[in-house]
Order: C-alpha cells, then sequence, then structure tokens
C-alpha cells in the first residue's frame, strides 16, 4: 500500500530558494568586516513582573519574603524579586552595568507585543541616558520553517527600535543576535534569505564554517557544556583553546568575532537532575575573562546580567554581593583599552598544507564530474565551487527522483547536512529508497555532517536511524565489544580519559599522524566501527580513536565498501563532524577527494 505525505516546509525550503542556491549562499560569504569597535555586552532579561506592575508574579514564582527565597531563582537579588517594566528598576540595573564597564545590552526578546517587547522602549530609553547601547536576542521564529515570519520580526524590530540612538548598529545597520532556538527553526539558505531580505547585521549562535559564512558574526550563548566537570586548572587550558578557536574562525571568514563568559551556571532548582558549574568563588569568571582578552575578540558577551533562574548572572544578589559587578569592572576597562582590530579585506582566507597548484590539479581530474550536494550548504561547498569543482545542490525531491538521481549524472553524492534528513517526499520511504539504489548503481557518497549522527532524526523529528540501511555503520552512545575493547560514542569523554586519533596518513597524507581529540565545544562521539559487518566488506580507518594505552575507542572516519549481488559496489566515505574543526579542513577535503576520484563509476 502506497502512503502519501506532505513534505514539510523545512525540508522544501531550498527548492523555492534561487535556482543557485550555493551561489545564492557564497553571496553572504563575501560581507566582511574590519575594524570592529569594541564592545562589551551583558545578556539582559526583561521577563520578570510583579503584581503591582503586572498584575501577577511573572518568571519569579511566589516569593518567600521572610526566608528571602525564590521558587524559581537560585540567588536572591538586592533588589528583590521586581518588574522588568519598573524605570526604577530599569534605571539601576544600567547604571549598575555601565559602572562595572558593560557598553550595551542584549535583550531577550519573544515577539512582537510580547511581555519582553513591551519592556523595549524603556531599556532603549535608559540606555540611552546612560551612554550604553541595546540589541535583541531573537529567542524564536514565530512559524518554524518559514522565513517571512523571521523577515517580518526583523523587519518589526528595525522600524520600532532600530532607528533609536541607543540601538547597536555596525555601518549603519541595526544588529540581531540570534539564538540558537531560533537557529533551528529555519535552514541556513533560509536564514541567508532572511539576512539579504532585511538588511540587519545577523549574529549566530554556534560556531561553524557555514554559520560564519551566512551570518555577519558568530557566537555562542552558554559555554557551560564546555567547562563542567572540570577543574580550574582544565578550564584555564580549554578556555585558551575555545576562545582562541572562536576567534580564529571568525577572522578566517572577516566577521564579528564574539568570545562569551560567564561567571558560573546552577540550573538544579528549576530542572532535574540539572546542571551546574561552580563559580570558584570567582576564580572561573576571571580566568575565562583573561583568555577572552588574550584571544582578541571584537566584542564580549557577557552570560548573563540576570538570568536568575539558571544562576549565571552577575547582578548583585544577596547571597554573592556585587562581586561580579567589581570584577566586571576591572576586566572590561583591560578590554576596551585595546584598539578595534584591522582584518585585511577580501575573501575569506583558507590556510592547509595543500598548495595552490595541488587544488588545481585536483580539480582538473574532477573536470566534467558533477558533485550533487545534499542536506544542508556549508562554507565548504561553496568553498569547493570556487576552486572550481562542479557542485550542483539537489533538494530532497531531487534525492528521492529516480530521474534526477542518476550515477551517470552524478558520480559522487556530498552530504553536508545536520543529524535531520527525509525519509518520504511522496511514497514511502522514497527518500531511503533512492539513495540505496543510487549507492547499489556503483555511487559514491562522501558523509561529512555538521552533527553528531547523520540521517538519524525524520522529517517528523522521530528517531528513525537510517544510517545502517545506508551501509553506514555509526554507533551511538552504547557500546560493542571487541576482544577486550568496548567500542562506541559517549556525550563527552570518559572521565580521565585522554583521548586522540591515529590518522591514515596513507589515505591522507597531507594530515598529522596523530590529532588531538577537542578539549571544547560539542564533544558528542558517533564513531564508526567493522565490529559485526559481513563477511567481504572492505573498511578501511581514517581516524582510529585511541586513548594512552592504545585501547580503541571507534573511529571517526572511514571508507566502506560493499560488493552488491548483480549490482555492483556501493561506496561510502564517513567523517566525523567535528573533524574538519580539528584539522585543517582544505587538508581533509582535497586529501578526501582525492581518495575517492578513482573510485567514481564515471570518467570523463
Amino acid at each position: 500500500m502506497k502512503r502519501f505525505l506532505t513534505l514539510p516546509l523545512l525540508l522544501l525550503a531550498t527548492s523555492a530558494l534561487a535556482a543557485d542556491v550555493l551561489q545564492e549562499m557564497a553571496k553572504r560569504g563575501e560581507v566582511t568586516y574590519s575594524n570592529v569597535p569594541r564592545e562589551v555586552l551583558a545578556f539582559y532579561y526583561p521577563w520578570y513582573g510583579t503584581p503591582d506592575l503586572d498584575g501577577n508574579w511573572v518568571h519569579w514564582g511566589k516569593p518567600d519574603f521572610e526566608k528571602k527565597d525564590l521558587p524559581a531563582s537560585l540567588n536572591y537579588p538586592i533588589l528583590g524579586p521586581y518588574s522588568s517594566h519598573d524605570p526604577k528598576i530599569v534605571k539601576e540595573h544600567m547604571r549598575m552595568m555601565k559602572d562595572a564597564g558593560v557598553t550595551g545590552v542584549v535583550v531577550s526578546w519573544w515577539g512582537q507585543r510580547d511581555f519582553t517587547d513591551r519592556a523595549m522602549p524603556l531599556i532603549l530609553q535608559q540606555c540611552a541616558s546612560h551612554g550604553m547601547k541595546a540589541t535583541v536576542y531573537y529567542e524564536r521564529v514565530p512559524k518554524l520553517n518559514d522565513p517571512a515570519t523571521a523577515v517580518a520580526d526583523f523587519n518589526y524590530i528595525k522600524k520600532q527600535y532600530g532607528s533609536h540612538r541607543a540601538f547597536l548598529r555596525i555601518g549603519g545597520k541595526p544588529v540581531v543576535v540570534v539564538y540558537g532556538r531560533a537557529m533551528g527553526q529555519l535552514s541556513l539558505p533560509q536564514w541567508a534569505d532572511v539576512v539579504n531580505d532585511t538588511s540587519v547585521v545577523a549574529i549566530a549562535d554556534g560556531y561553524s564554517p557555514a554559520n560564519a559564512m551566512v551570518f555577519d558574526g558568530v557566537h555562542t550563548y552558554n559555554p557551560v557544556g564546555t567547562y563542567a566537570n572540570k577543574s580550574l586548572e582544565e578550564i584555564r587550558v580549554i578556555s585558551n583553546e575555545a576562545s582562541r578557536n572562536w576567534v580564529r574562525l571568525a577572522r578566517e571568514h572577516k566577521k564579528i568575532s564574539v568570545v562569551t563568559v560567564l561567571p558560573g551556571y546552577d540550573d538544579t532548582k528549576i530542572r532535574s537532575p540539572g546542571l551546574k558549574l561552580d563559580r570558584f568563588e570567582g576564580k572561573l569568571y576571571d580566568i575565562v575573562w583573561e583568555e577572552a582578552i588574550a584571544a582578541d575578540p571584537d566584542w564580549v558577551f557577557i552570560t548573563t546580567f540576570n538570568e536568575l533562574h539558571e544562576g549565571s548572572e552577575i547582578e548583585p544578589t544577596l547571597e554573592l554581593g556585587d562581586l561580579y559587578l567589581r570584577k566586571t569592572a576591572l576586566h572590561a576597562k583591560r578590554f576596551m583599552k585595546r584598539p578595534p582590530v584591522k582584518v585585511s579585506p577580501g575573501s575569506p582566507s583558507k590556510g592547509g598544507k595543500v598548495s595552490p597548484a595541488e587544488w588545481s590539479a585536483l580539480a582538473r581530474r574532477y573536470r566534467g564530474v558533477k558533485i550533487g550536494v545534499f542536506g544542508d550548504v556549508t562554507f565548504t561547498a561553496v568553498h569547493l565551487r570556487r576552486l572550481g569543482f562542479k557542485l550542483e545542490f539537489l533538494s530532497w525531491e531531487d534525492i528521492a527522483s529516480e530521474r534526477v538521481l542518476r550515477v551517470i549524472e552524478y558520480p559522487l553524492l556530498y552530504f553536508c547536512g545536520s543529524e535531520r534528513y527525509v525519509r518520504t517526499v511522496k511514497e514511502q520511504g522514497d527518500v531511503i529508497a533512492s539513495l540505496k539504489r543510487y549507492l547499489g548503481n556503483g555511487g559514491v557518497m562522501l558523509v561529512v555532517p555538521q552533527m553528531p549522527f547523520p540521517f538519524f532524526y525524520d522529517e517528523t523529528g522521530r528517531a528513525r536511524n537510517a544510517s545502517r540501511e545506508l551501509g553506514l555503520p555509526i554507533l551511538g552512545a552504547s557500546t560493542r565489544s571487541s576482544g577486550s575493547e568496548r567500542v562506541g560514542g559517549f556525550e563527552s569523554p570518559p572521565a580521565g580519559v585522554k583521548l586522540r586519533f591515529r590518522v591514515n596518513v596513507k589515505a591522507l597524507p597531507h594530515l598529522p599522524r596523530i590529532v588531538k581529540f577537542p578539549e571544547s565545544g560539542d564533544l558528542r562521539f558517533r564513531p564508526v566501527s567493522n565490529i559485526g559487518l559481513p563477511d567481504g566488506v572492505v573498511y578501511v580507518p581514517l581516524f582510529r580513536a585511541v586513548d594512552a594505552r592504545g585501547e580503541w575507542y571507534g573511529d571517526a572516519g572511514a571508507y566502506i565498501e560493499r560488493t552488491l549481488p548483480e549490482k555492483g559496489k556501493a561506496r561510502l566515505l564517513y567523517v566525523w563532524f567535528r573533524m574538519p574543526d580539528i584539522v585543517p579542513a582544505d587538508d581533509l577535503y582535497h586529501d578526501l577527494l582525492s581518495s575517492l576520484r578513482p573510485k567514481l563509476k564515471t570518467i570523463r
């Protein structure tokens, strides 16, 4: 029985874009910045309310004034539970931040006419009075997968607040900072359209080359996962690496660079089990500030001034006093003394050992070979197009079509999407069936995803792991035994274990023999393994994860070749999503494409 479904807008979005998606995305990558004025911006939450001003308690729960306890807050602000619509409170908040060297606020904003939106005029007024700036933290897209609703919001922000003398602008354009939740509610091509259509300076939540290509800058809201369960000594090392990597990524793309600092974190009062990052009596805050200044970003974001639910506030409280305002004043003064960073004009640069001549030679070997890109559009895809490779973006409708997805037309497919995929366009399972048919007919697929587990969630959001159906043996958090070794994925490396990768330099000659496992960012490891594969499958590991004793934890990349009855060979090459971050991406892709070229069925 056939079942016909309507494909969600997110997954059809690319077909509604300009015919050449890669070219449209490349236009965003050509927007660059230099000499950006320094800023120290604190995330500010105007969602608190009191019965006197707002009719009921908002975001506080019912306070116990005698015990100085708030059900929804870890600490008790010295101003008591307040209304974000109280002019006296907002005035005092801005005075506190101004005295501490904070130059502006990133205001949590939840939509037109929302409680937080109604607080914006007062915040802008008080920012202007104190010589500060304000922008919005865009928390959510009104309608999932509908970029028009985000365009309407951005235009509303521009019209209502963008021309205010206190609103943060760069080059005359208003700045909008986009939170991770909203980032995930539109595809990257959709976000490119939103930013182009509204002419704002948009700062993305999430450090990735793709975000740095599409947006005007990149940041992270909360790096708590980077530092949780670490000693101060470990935090300093991790913060040094993370801060420099965050700035390096923005500088490579000539975009606005941001490093986020935080005093600590504790949401265990409102969530179970929750997460806690100890403040170490202020030492944590000192360390992340010192490393942020050393990394020399354009802006520093402070998480947060008053997100009291999660215990990340620097606002004075009965429990902590004004310690964090005093520390902010010392660090912010040092940072603001530095002159703006001058970045050379021109297109984003790419580094690595591979010479331009080697790239040209490889591009010639691929002359006439079309590479079908699907899942999403990344900086690497755009960059390869610039280098002379023939890449075309394929929608999920194209992937499902036997007429479009032919090996003779696209000898190589490149999946660079996230964990979400489309299983069904018209006929149940037609996408996966089409990919299996393509591979069975001699096609080759390169899988370098942007999240840990490709082909894991279908278009409905349901966990339907299609990677194994396609012949890709990715392991989740469960482990599999191989003799005395237990191979499997994890959310972060086991405590006390120092991992590294042994690189197959025969297949990847431009990479180092040993690569350290990353210490910051998203550490979720989803390896591949040859455990349990049928006889006759060719399995070539590319990056073997091992500890100090040499114990194997799985592979962060592998070439897999299956011989199919009466059909030929199905070939896949998988690379863990963090690998392009921890080795030179240019060198990695050069060697991957070099190794795949002889495998392509069609030589033109």
